[in-house]
């Protein structure tokens, strides 16, 4: 395994390694800057998987690489896990104020299904509304 790979992936798995608060925004930022393409609609094409750092430690696909041991070279972890953070990620995305509230992805895709479709817009909108 080439260096650059290597330090790649034991990236992804020390900040796996630190699920707690809203350090799995840090994990994603992470993928949206070496792998955006895990994040895009639909199925990644299978040369972006290829060129990545997923096809070049060996794996075809995104699930394999995410619930492969790490002895494997994978992140031995779990899709819906990933699924339920991607989800949280957009919305992030869409509403920047979140970003800075350490909260945890789950905490923000429960928000987001209880208020759909008028999802807080500011800091006191949420406030108020996980206060009831």
């Amino acid at each position: 395994m080439s260096l650059k790979k290597m330090t790649e992936i034991e990236k992804l798995i020390e900040l796996l390694g630190s699920e707690s608060g809203d350090r799995w925004l840090e994990f994603m930022d992470y993928v949206n800057q070496n792998l955006s393409h895990i994040l895009k609609r639909g199925k990644p094409k299978a040369e972006d998987i290829e060129n990545s750092i997923i096809g070049k430690a060996g794996f075809k696909t995104w699930k394999e690489f995410i619930e492969s041991p790490t002895a494997q070279g994978g992140l031995a972890w779990n899709l819906s896990t990933f699924d339920s953070w991607k989800r949280a990620y957009s919305i992030v995305c869409n509403y920047p104020f979140l970003r800075n509230l350490e909260l945890s992805a789950s905490f923000i895709n429960t928000i987001y299904r209880e208020t759909k479709p008028n999802f807080p817009i500011s800091e006191s909108d949420l406030t108020r509304i996980s206060s009831r």
